[in-house]
């Protein structure tokens, strides 16, 4: 069986039972080893027994049928040491057949670890590039969003300003030029009524021109100095308004022709 189909737990339990296996076996050579010191202390005695009963002397010899001749002790014990030895042999053996099984086993079983973690150290990388692109993406995703919020600030700066221009135009056009061309108010009432509009005009109509140009730096046309300078311009207009609306206010321009067109 290949490495990489034993799992680690099969390779942990096969270990455990080659182990149990020497340890058993180890049991049995120790006891037989035991049994062949019994049995040549055993073959001693009876060596001794058997030569001194052939010393003593022959006393009342009587007939008697003859029996079969009996194996001597000392053959019998050295047939009973060989057969031990021979059982001790085959089991030493069998002792080092499972030794070399457990060493496969552990060379399996550093094979599968360093397997594993050959895969965890893949998938350790896999999940590192995986969270990277993720990351990316989301950075990605936020500068995005970032870009649209920005791009949606401007154009909404940029067409308030535009609808500002085209509502300073129509005053200018339809309505203070008409009143002085047509005679509805007095032409010395015309540094009131007028002020300083023509200047707010052409103004904001460059400021206009301007950030419609410098859309990626909107900014850079808040800050130029003459931008702050033009934008003075309010004080007079705001300072004119109370007086202009004096003169809208006044008995002389209370016909129908005028006040229908104001």
């Amino acid at each position: 069986m290949s490495s990489s189909s034993r799992s680690p737990s099969a390779s942990t339990t096969s270990k455990h039972e080659v182990h149990e296996e020497i340890k058993e076996n180890d049991e049995i050579i120790a006891m037989l080893e035991e049994n062949l010191i019994l049995s040549d202390e055993e073959l001693q005695e009876d060596i001794l027994t058997d030569d001194e009963e052939k010393e003593e002397p022959k006393e009342g010899k009587s007939e008697k049928k003859k029996e079969l001749p009996l194996p001597s002790p000392r053959s019998q014990l050295r047939r009973r040491s060989t057969l031990i030895k021979k059982e001790a042999f085959a089991i030493d053996g069998s002792k080092k057949k499972a030794s070399r099984q457990l060493l496969i086993l552990d060379d399996d079983n550093s094979n599968s670890n360093k397997e594993v973690k050959s895969n965890e150290k893949e998938k350790e990388k896999t999940k590192e590039k995986e969270e990277e692109e993720e990351e990316e993406e989301t950075n990605g995703n936020s500068t995005n969003k970032n870009e649209l919020k920005r791009k949606a600030i401007v154009d909404e700066i940029i067409s308030t300003e535009k609808n500002y221009v085209e509502g300073l135009r129509c005053l200018q056009n339809e309505f203070v030029d008409v009143f002085f061309k047509e005679g509805m108010i007095d032409p010395k009432f015309k540094h009131i009524i007028e002020s300083n509009l023509p200047s707010l005009v052409s103004f904001h109509g460059l400021f206009y021109e301007e950030m419609e140009s410098n859309r990626d730096n909107i900014s850079h046309v808040f800050c130029k100095p003459e931008t702050a300078a033009c934008l003075k311009l309010y004080i007079q207009y705001v300072s004119n308004y109370g007086s202009a609306l004096d003169v809208f206010a006044s008995p002389t321009l209370r016909n129908k022709k005028t006040c229908r067109n104001i």
